[in-house]
């Protein structure tokens, strides 16, 4: 076990230390760094976008949760107003959705685009 890992050692010393054989160009590690923050950057946004969104559905579930047990005798009148009204509550919600993306996606995504364009 031993001699192979010398062997092994040996081996990569050898290989590292020849050319190899091709010129990477002057500014390969800024385009490596940058291609790397946007990935990153673009991970984030996302990350945090639904981490917004599923803590607001969490509390508008715990939020109805609670008026289920407290109102339980008039829950069926908002059930109704829900249903006859469920176009536009699908409305309001997916705007929402959208307007929490743009903020926290898109907008934040852009001017981290500028910064380097402008750099």
């Amino acid at each position: 076990m031993l001699k192979n890992k010398k062997d092994t050692d040996r081996f990569l010393d050898e290989v590292l230390k020849e050319d190899p054989g091709f010129k990477l160009p002057g500014d390969f590690a800024d385009n490596l760094t940058i291609k790397f923050e946007k990935y990153f950057a673009w991970n984030y946004y996302i990350r945090e976008f639904l981490i917004y969104f599923f803590a607001g559905i969490g509390i508008l579930a715990a939020t109805t949760a609670m008026l289920f047990f407290l109102m339980a005798e008039t829950w069926h009148k908002w059930v109704d107003i829900l249903l006859n009204n469920l176009e536009g509550s699908i409305g309001i919600v997916v705007l929402l959705t959208f307007i929490l993306f743009i903020d926290k996606v898109l907008l934040q995504y852009f001017s981290f685009k500028l910064k380097y364009k402008t750099a």
